[in-house]
């Protein structure tokens, strides 16, 4: 699970930026590929506090 909790965050914002790079659609007044690395910044946040929680629980 953390192995995919890590790569949640590469994937998102690296690997799948090639595939989402358009203007259209507008989604809350902000270019696609504006609000697809936004999004990918509180996905990485979420990911993150799982991992935080995972290790504190040892």
């Amino acid at each position: 699970m953390r192995i995919i909790l890590t790569a949640i965050p590469f994937i998102w914002i690296i690997l799948s930026l090639p595939f989402v790079n358009h203007i259209q659609p507008l989604i809350f007044g902000l270019p696609f590929v504006a609000f697809w690395i936004q999004l990918g910044v509180v996905i990485t946040v979420f990911c993150i506090h799982r991992l935080y929680v995972m290790d504190t629980k040892k």
